[in-house]
């Protein structure tokens, strides 16, 4: 029994354990079948990552291909920014290096043309009567081409500098009326010559001026009326019309060239302004020309913000028109300045003064000065801001410094005297240094007053300058006994705004003098019909009431030291008589009519026999000239033209050589001076010579073939007295060559 009892325990103990282990079985299938399903489910997450995965190494790849390819395009953008900024690099050196050929290639073809024209000038006039009639011929002919080479060379320059830049505008008044009549008498001798009726018509509604640059205007019009009177047949007719237009709400100023010449056919309206074309190859070959001017002329005329048109009919005529905005402003980067109150006054009930400087406080004294002498006196800080308020206010009389900023007093002084509305003020220079006497007087200024100044002699100045504004000094007596020469004179004087009185003998010169006392200047010509223009020089002198006008001798007759001696007594301006002269005695006029009349004492012995003196073109007394050149072409050709004149020339090679030889010969007169040279150059030169006070006064001629821009204004600036650029007029030079030196002695001999 306990047995069985034990196998019952052990049967039902085996019972729960085979329950449990069924029970533990059934959830271990379970879980078994959990495991399988989250199996399932993790293959297919493992898929899924895979798949992402490559996705995403293949948006990498991308991603890495994209950044490669960006980094390439950078490297190329990176590149294409340095190719831009070398090729900027590289046309500013070549701009550079264009306007430098300009400059070498200007040289190095008018140098050895100047020695081929002055050469061919000397053969042609035969003084010495070598040359039979035919070989006189052919020295002309080849005197002529040099001048065709020359007008060449000059359009081709001309051409390259508008294209490369290298043109510089002068924005002033231009006033239309000196304009009109400027070209009509230019061109009316070519009218009548061949014959053609020629006529200038001006619209009298157009203001006076108008604001460009009229030297450019004048060189687009002058080829446009040459190019109409070539083509026009002789009984034609060629017309100026200046009139205005309205485009686009703004007014124009038109300069109509109008012709009844040949006509261009409408096909070539554009072929005609390309260089170097004409209408066709016979238009070449018949009326000559280069096809440079109409290229030239309306490049000229964008560079002025206008345009240059055409309009033509075959065997008809043309009509070309230059249009130009009226109302250009003067300064081309203007700067807002405020105008002082004092600047707004009554101009008719007081004298006004305009006093350009920029020490305040010496200028705030000389207003002060005026104020206590009854003138109103505005005050310019600066040369730009003196030149607007001189063309605004018009004033009396200008006092003005020298050493300026912006721009300095010589550039105000030019740009007031080159202006028709300023040219009239009478201007007074103030500097701390010693300024050139001759300088002063060619550039128009009626003196100079050195710093320190004292208040009496600004009241002098002042008082002489109003003077001579209130006066209005215009009244000439030129005295010339060739008639038609006499009236083409008055001609250029009338159009400076000159009274001109006629004598042409000496004895009606003596009855005007005696029956107006009101002349300003007197031009006198030595050889008269009825005595002596040197006796009649005396003569004028001892009548008090001319004691002091100045007078201008203008002749063409040979004069010795005692009757150069004698001259000199009476005045120190002479003009020898050539092609040239008439428009240098306006000019001496002008600067006699626009500045204090010198007072000249008669003093005989103020001449000394020590001093070497200078006459005319074709009577020279001895002068020792130092030529500075390296071109031997040039030294042999000056040398050459000069050599039946008593000149001695001195010579040096380079500027260094030239200071060399003014030291050991004293003797030296003047300079003439190459720019272009090795070693020392004529800019440095001029400068080193200037930095010798013993050299103050020594006249200083600059030669270039470079005639470059601002070239001019630069020798001028270092010192230069004269420019004169190649190929050389030997007449223009002698001329400048006899004022400098009778200048010169003049100042010694006073």
């Amino acid at each position: 029994a306990l047995s069985r009892m034990r196998i019952e325990e052990l049967y039902s103990a085996a019972s729960m354990q085979a329950q449990q282990l069924e029970q533990q079985h059934e959830e271990l299938l379970s879980t078994n079948d959990e495991l399988l399903s989250k199996t399932s489910l993790l293959q297919v997450s493992e898929e899924e990552l895979r798949v992402q995965q490559e996705e995403l190494s293949q948006t990498n790849a991308e991603l890495i291909a994209k950044a490669h390819l960006l980094e390439e395009r950078n490297i190329v953008v990176d590149q294409a920014k340095e190719a831009i900024t070398q090729k900027m690099v590289e046309l500013e050196q070549a701009n550079n290096y264009k306007s430098e050929f300009l400059a070498n290639m200007s040289h190095e073809l008018r140098t050895p043309l100047n020695s081929v024209l002055i050469l061919a000038k000397i053969l042609k006039e035969n003084k010495k009567r070598h040359l039979d009639e035919e070989e006189t011929k052919f020295a002309e002919v080849i005197h002529k081409a040099g001048n065709d080479l020359l007008e060449l060379i000059n359009d081709i320059l001309d051409l390259a500098k508008v294209e490369s830049g290298q043109v510089d505008l002068d924005i002033c008044n231009v006033a239309i009326s000196n304009l009109s009549s400027e070209l009509e008498m230019l061109f009316a001798e070519i009218a009548r010559s061949k014959p053609i009726k020629f006529d200038v018509v001006t619209d009298p509604l157009l203001p006076k001026t108008f604001n460009s640059d009229e030297r450019r205007i004048q060189q687009i019009l002058k080829n446009l009326l040459s190019n109409a009177f070539k083509f026009t047949p002789e009984n034609g007719s060629v017309s100026l019309k200046i009139g205005s237009l309205i485009q686009d709400g703004e007014t124009y100023i038109s300069f109509e060239v109008i012709d009844t010449g040949i006509g261009i056919p409408e096909d070539k309206f554009q072929t005609i302004f390309e260089a170097f074309k004409q209408a066709d190859g016979s238009t070449t070959r018949t009326y000559g020309g280069t096809g440079l001017g109409l290229s030239i002329s309306r490049e000229l005329a964008n560079v002025l913000q206008g345009e240059l048109t055409v309009s033509s009919k075959v065997a008809v005529g043309s009509s070309f028109a230059l249009i130009l905005p009226l109302n250009r402003e003067i300064d081309e980067n203007p700067r807002n300045i405020e105008i002082p109150s004092l600047a707004i006054t009554n101009t008719n009930s007081k004298r006004t003064v305009l006093i350009i400087e920029d020490d305040e406080d010496f200028a705030d004294v000389i207003r002060t000065i005026c104020s206590n002498n009854g003138l109103e006196a505005t005050i310019a800080i600066d040369g730009e801001e003196g030149i607007r308020l001189a063309n605004q206010l018009k004033p009396e009389a200008i006092l003005l410094a020298i050493n300026l900023p912006v721009i300095d007093g010589w550039a105000v002084l030019k740009r007031l005297k080159s202006n028709p509305e300023t040219v009239d003020i009478p201007v007074h220079l103030l500097s701390a240094r010693d300024e050139s006497s001759i300088k002063i007087r060619t550039e128009g200024a009626m003196g100079l007053l050195m710093k320190p100044i004292k208040n009496l002699e600004i009241e002098k100045a002042l008082e002489t300058l109003i003077q001579l504004k209130n006066e209005g000094l215009r009244n000439v007596l030129l005295i010339e006994d060739h008639e038609v020469q006499s009236n083409v004179l008055k001609d250029q004087l009338k159009e400076s705004k000159f009274n001109v009185t006629q004598a042409f003998a000496g004895a009606q010169a003596l009855e005007y003098l005696n029956m107006n006392s009101n002349y300003d200047c007197i031009i006198l010509d030595i050889n008269l019909p009825d005595m002596s223009g040197l006796d009649l020089l005396d003569e004028i002198r001892t009548l008090k009431k001319f004691e002091n006008v100045p007078i201008v001798i203008n002749t063409a007759m040979e004069l010795d030291r005692e009757r150069l001696k004698r001259i000199n007594r009476h005045t120190n301006s002479m003009v020898f008589k050539n092609s040239h002269s008439n428009n240098r005695l306006v000019e001496e006029v002008r600067f006699f009519i626009d500045n204090i009349k010198p007072t000249v004492e008669e003093n005989p012995e103020s001449v000394t026999e020590s001093v070497d003196t200078f006459s005319s073109p074709d009577f020279l007394a001895p002068a020792t000239l130092l030529l500075v050149d390296d071109d031997m072409r040039n030294i042999f050709a000056l040398t050459s033209a000069f050599q039946e004149t008593p000149l001695k020339f001195i010579i040096a090679e380079n500027g260094q050589e030239a200071l060399e030889k003014l030291e050991s010969n004293p003797e030296i007169q003047l300079v003439l001076m190459d720019i272009m040279m090795p070693v020392m150059n004529g800019y440095e030169a001029i400068t080193e010579i200037r930095k010798n006070p013993d050299y103050d006064n020594l006249p200083i001629i600059a030669l270039t073939a470079k005639a470059m821009k601002d070239d001019r204004q630069k020798c001028i600036e270092l010192g230069a007295n004269e420019y004169i650029s190649k190929p050389l007029d030997v007449d223009k030079l002698l001329t400048v060559i006899t004022n400098l030196l009778i200048q010169e002695f003049s100042l010694e001999s006073y």
